[in-house]
């Protein structure tokens, strides 16, 4: 029969998913996919802007007569179509998102990041329970099976207000 023992250097994280943004850049006119590689990783948008903001450098093009430009509803549109997805589709055209600068050639630029925990309540990147190791301790060594929920009631709550999930590192003996 296998046994669970938890050792005090094991780390219990409560909440951990913080990771660098990527950007992507599509000129008008163009597709592209954005997808997270790992799975259970899931696409967080950041900002997503549909105009221009720079000048010929990002999708030169001789139609440029404005750099200070941008649709009011990219943002919006492009968080709903692609939140908590781990492959979206890009389009980048007035049809989609409106011609907030008529005459110039615009681009669609997405700031997002891949995370395990892709949720609207994320108030904090990092933070930790100071009594879960010696509850899972207690409540799991030297059983089979262990059975673990990750509850505030439980561990009480180190981030108010944020989502949060428990990662346990166990050794079957």
């Amino acid at each position: 029969m296998n046994q669970f023992n938890i050792y005090a250097s094991v780390i219990v994280l409560l909440f951990l998913c913080d990771q660098g943004f990527s950007d992507i850049i599509i000129c008008e006119g163009q597709s592209a996919y954005i997808h997270c590689k790992w799975p259970r990783h899931r696409i967080q948008i950041y900002q997503a802007i549909y105009g221009r903001t720079t000048g010929r450098i990002v999708c030169p093009h001789p139609s440029i007569r404005t750099h200070n430009c941008r649709s009011s509803v990219s943002n919006r549109k492009i968080k709903l179509q692609c939140n908590r997805r781990s492959l979206c589709k890009l389009d980048s055209n007035n049809h989609q998102f409106g011609d907030p600068c008529y005459g110039t050639y615009k681009y669609l630029e997405v700031k997002y990041k891949c995370s395990v925990c892709p949720h609207p309540s994320i108030r904090t990147h990092y933070c930790r329970s100071s009594v879960s190791i010696r509850k899972i301790k207690w409540q799991c060594n030297r059983r089979s099976p262990c059975k673990l929920e990750s509850k505030n009631h439980q561990f009480g709550d180190p981030c108010n207000g944020t989502y949060k999930y428990l990662k346990v590192n166990y050794k079957c003996k």
